[in-house]
């Protein structure tokens, strides 16, 4: 009897220990938006590639067609890696992969804590966002206060606005 105990004592030792370096993984919320990516949604998918499934089959991403970002596609993957950093890239199935204007992969570090969840931050597919709206803006500044100590005088100075976007 005291045999049988033994194995049981190593059955349920092996048990735990896999319980164990099963949970060792990171939860990971891929997000892509493809609404600038020319995707034909009815005979087209998207998928993850990287070094979490070396580089090999993709793993699935869905979207919700009717819902409020109908072309945001995610998916969650089980990913065995804690505490290194994953390289990954979306494609477009069949065999489209994004190319990001720096030449390389998206990179993510994943938590070196047991069990953790990291989500992605949305991506326009090789990072193409949308075109940027274009919005008349007026600005308005009440010069009164100086023009009343003398540091301003309209008939000679001029205040016009200086920023990124007229260089």
């Amino acid at each position: 009897m005291r045999i049988k105990t033994k194995q049981y004592a190593v059955w349920a030792g092996l048990l735990l220990c896999s319980v164990a370096v099963a949970s060792a993984n990171t939860l990971v919320t891929f997000q892509v938006d493809m609404s600038t990516a020319g995707i034909d949604p009815n005979t087209q998918t998207v998928s993850a590639h990287g070094s979490f499934n070396s580089w090999g089959a993709g793993f699935a991403l869905t979207n919700n067609p009717s819902g409020a970002k109908p072309y945001l596609y995610t998916g969650t993957a089980n990913v065995a890696a804690n505490g290194t950093v994953m390289e990954y890239k979306y494609v477009i199935d069949p065999g489209t992969w994004e190319s990001i204007p720096k030449g390389n992969n998206r990179l993510a570090t994943l938590p070196t804590i047991s069990g953790a969840s990291l989500v992605l931050p949305m991506v326009y597919y090789a990072d193409n966002p949308p075109s940027p709206v274009t919005v008349d803006v007026t600005f308005k500044v009440d010069m009164a206060q100086q023009m009343n100590v003398g540091a301003f005088d309209p008939s000679s100075v001029s205040v016009y606005p200086r920023g990124t976007w007229n260089s």
